[in-house]
């Protein structure tokens, strides 16, 4: 009955002419705690850009939903309009190897990587990134996973569970954005990739929205939009039922700690400059 509801839906959506027939021209791919919320709440206010209502759509990350015809992805597009431009914002789209199961459980490690089911349906696709300092951007991490309940571990204690290969979040695997970008490398040429860095971004929106636009080759706006009012995180979490203390700080960064952390992640910072020929904004 329910695959049944699903096909006269997606019949009905088709009958009314509301969903993209070619599927998306661009995706966000990441990364998480980056700044896509508010990236996606941008593009979104385009008028030549239609992008679903909801962000993170997981389609291509999760073997529960994918399926290797595209069963049930286009309807997830209702409410299209004829718009130039079709995006999606899955921020974990660019991690190599992340991925949920069957079951909607995270994990880690597969062979098939998303951006190698992305290139087999939309090889022309053009891809954003929004890349943060990782020292910043793991402290986020360890916080909303925490306060989510998802881990008790501290900080300290889930990097060295990491590096004896036994950590649930893989924090410093997760900022290895050389992997995860060579990975992308190897199914799309350079060209069809627009990186952008957070801290750069979020202080110059305007002209960085503009080159942006340059890229997906639509019109610039005059005035960006400001980001919606967001809850913070205690309050969150709270509206969610889980019970935490919000006073009870997960990150215990030592100086040996930020040291050994920017240490393991060095690799990805020379990529990084060297791929985009500047030095990056972030802390030594």
């Amino acid at each position: 009955m329910r695959q049944f509801k699903t096909i006269l839906k997606s019949i009905i959506i088709k009958a009314r002419g509301n969903i993209p027939h070619k599927g998306p021209d661009f995706f966000i791919l990441g990364a998480t705690r980056a700044g896509t919320t508010y990236l996606h709440h941008l593009l979104k206010s385009h008028p030549d850009i239609f992008m679903p209502k909801s962000k993170e759509l997981h389609y291509f990350n999760h073997d529960g939903k994918y399926n290797d015809k595209l069963k049930g992805y286009l309807p997830l597009f209702d409410g299209y309009n004829n718009e130039k431009a079709v995006g999606e914002a899955t921020p974990l789209y660019c991690e190599k190897g992340t991925y949920f199961d069957q079951s909607g459980k995270i994990d880690f490690f597969r062979d098939e990587t998303t951006i190698k089911r992305i290139k087999k349906h939309y090889p022309n696709a053009k891809l954003i990134i929004s890349l943060r300092d990782p020292l910043t951007r793991i402290i986020s991490l360890q916080k909303k996973n925490y306060f989510q309940g998802k881990v008790k571990t501290k900080l300290s204690e889930e990097i060295r569970n990491e590096l004896q290969g036994q950590s649930r979040l893989k924090l410093l695997y997760r900022n290895r954005f050389d992997i995860h970008l060579e990975e992308i490398f190897k199914y799309f040429p350079k060209e069809s990739m627009h990186i952008l860095v957070f801290e750069e971004w979020i202080d110059d929106i305007d002209n960085s929205m503009n080159t942006l636009m340059n890229f997906l080759d639509l019109p610039h706006l005059e005035n960006w939009p400001d980001m919606p009012d967001k809850r913070n995180t205690a309050s969150e979490y709270k509206r969610e039922n889980i019970k935490k203390d919000f006073s009870d700080d997960p990150i215990d960064m030592s100086e040996d700690l930020r040291n050994l952390i920017i240490k393991e992640l060095s690799p990805s910072r020379v990529y990084l400059e060297d791929l985009l020929g500047r030095p990056l904004p972030w802390g030594q």
